[in-house]
């Protein structure tokens, strides 16, 4: 199956923006999980806005990115990690296909947003854990927390 990054990149996020190392290769899954479902929704919000437009193409504006997504992308450009754009459209393709294509400027974007939504998911899972190896419940916790405002 098709994933958005690595396993080395979703335990270096998870360290560099909150503190936190992930002590279970099922824990990265289920981090990686949230994050492409919630890229997943973003995807299909921004089909919506885009067919609601009339336009046939998917741009970066038609995602539902909150203040705090934005931040978070910033965040994560900033700790100058490379996510490949061949990685995150291969995950992209594994989807059910949009009634929309997707515009060159929005697939080189991908990446930023699915490192933002990682460094979201620290974040929120850094709140719950009061220690640096988050237990599932913190990283339950944060799933909700995620789900509740993306």
């Amino acid at each position: 199956m098709a994933r958005v990054m690595g396993v080395a990149k979703v335990e270096a996020l998870f360290r560099r923006s909150a503190g936190l190392d992930l002590d279970d290769k099922n824990k990265v899954a289920f981090c990686l999980d949230v994050v492409e479902s919630k890229l997943h929704d973003l995807l299909l919000a921004g089909e919506e806005v885009a067919l609601y437009n009339g336009r046939e193409v998917l741009v970066m504006w038609d995602l539902p990115l909150t203040r705090g997504l934005r931040q978070t992308m910033k965040e994560f450009e900033a700790l100058q990690e490379e996510v490949p754009v061949e990685d995150v459209m291969r995950f992209v393709a594994s989807l059910p296909p949009l009634r929309v294509a997707y515009d060159p400027e929005l697939e080189q974007e991908l990446p930023k947003v699915a490192g933002g939504l990682m460094v979201a998911l620290a974040k929120m899972t850094r709140l719950f854990s009061a220690d640096r190896l988050p237990s599932w419940e913190d990283l339950e916790r944060a799933k909700r927390a995620l789900d509740l405002t993306l």
